[in-house]
């Protein structure tokens, strides 16, 4: 009994053979694809980071995908923050306050940690003496 390939996967040809995962960085929803083609690329702040994807998932806080077909998202850099889930660009990611810092993929103002000079004490963004 032939069973039709399941969802992320493809055949193209006939016989036996086993089916083929779709690649990282695509996903196929439907089951009993026949080709490569049928694998669709990620779209613009969402990822496929194992082969065989049935859907693609949005891009976590932190981090944003500014490409289509991205096998993972990059993350927002050093000093900047985003709380946007699915995000496309770093202009998603939004800097510190001013004398404080964040980690890189940071995903909240929370993250952001006062820099202040020795001497100096208070929230991030307003050090006093």
């Amino acid at each position: 009994t032939c069973v039709a390939c399941g969802e992320g996967k493809y055949k193209g040809l006939a016989g036996n053979g086993a089916c083929t995962l779709c690649a990282v960085g695509t996903a196929l929803a439907t089951q009993g694809g026949t080709s490569q083609s049928m694998c669709v690329s990620c779209d613009r702040g969402k990822f496929s980071g194992e082969g065989g994807a049935s859907a693609c998932t949005e891009c976590g806080k932190g981090t944003y995908g500014s490409s289509t077909g991205l096998s993972g998202c990059y993350e927002c850099d050093a000093g900047t923050y985003s709380g946007s889930v699915g995000a496309t660009g770093a202009d998603t990611c939004v800097a510190c306050p001013e004398s404080s810092s964040s980690a890189k993929g940071s995903d909240s103002a929370d993250d952001c940690i006062s820099d202040c000079a020795a001497g100096y004490t208070g929230p991030a963004g307003s050090c006093v003496e």
